[in-house]
């Protein structure tokens, strides 16, 4: 891997594993939160970390909502991934599907009081003024 700076100079870079750093899944979870924007780009409002779904007794990592009202979310993984990983981000997705604007503006305000929702929202930011702004003209949840 190369990183080419602002002159396009190029330097190798040492090759590293989140375990030899000491990283954990909060770790990355918070990395991507504080540098959202340059990590997954302006095509996401995150409005959830951690985001309990009680039916199952699991929380997903990040919860999102992109330009065009879809759910999105964002499950991490630390280390070697075994067993069915993708049936745990379909699962999360099979419960989301279901949830009314109700519920998803409920999960934008418990996320909105929190350090990271407080960084990211001002507080009183309705989710209505929120989507309105960050999705295109004719988004459906």
């Amino acid at each position: 891997m190369l990183r080419i700076n602002s002159e396009n100079e190029t330097a190798s870079l040492r090759r590293t594993s989140i375990s030899d750093q000491g990283l954990l899944e909060d770790d990355l979870r918070d990395w991507i939160l504080d540098d959202q924007k340059s990590i997954l780009g302006e095509g996401l409002l995150l409005i959830g970390r951690e985001v309990t779904i009680k039916e199952i007794g699991d929380a997903i990592d990040l919860l999102g909502i992109d330009r065009d009202g879809n759910i999105v979310i964002i499950e991490l993984k630390k280390g070697r991934i075994t067993g069915n990983v993708d049936f745990q981000a379909l699962k999360y997705a099979a419960y989301t599907s279901y949830w009314s604007y109700d519920q998803l503006r409920d999960q934008f305000e418990k996320f909105k009081s929190t350090n990271w929702g407080q960084t990211l929202y001002e507080e009183e930011t309705t989710f209505t003024e929120v989507l309105d702004e960050f999705c295109n003209d004719d988004y459906t949840l």
